[in-house]
């Protein structure tokens, strides 16, 4: 985060411009079809592999975060919640 610039910035600002950014790329990934989903690529990393692995590598990346936000929220909700603490859902 700190080497990103992002650290310190209000998470409405970045939530605000991950939605942007994400809204901005969907039409470009509907739009490639089966032979452009196909192609190939040399990853640094992961070695050999193609548009569509990118692609659900990134969302895979993007719901670990939704994750990690769901869990930032409940630990928050459950602290207010008093004697419905003891309340198992």
């Amino acid at each position: 985060m700190q080497a990103s610039g992002l650290l310190g910035r209000p998470t409405e600002e970045l939530l605000a411009t991950f939605a942007e950014l994400r809204a901005s790329d969907v039409p470009w990934y509907e739009g490639l079809g089966e032979a452009e989903l196909a192609r190939t690529g040399v990853h640094s990393v992961g070695g050999d592999v193609t548009v569509a692995s990118i692609l659900n590598h990134a969302a895979y990346h993007d719901a670990q975060h939704l994750g990690q936000l769901a869990r930032l929220i409940e630990v928050a909700a459950h602290a207010g919640r008093g004697n419905m603490g003891l309340v198992d859902i």
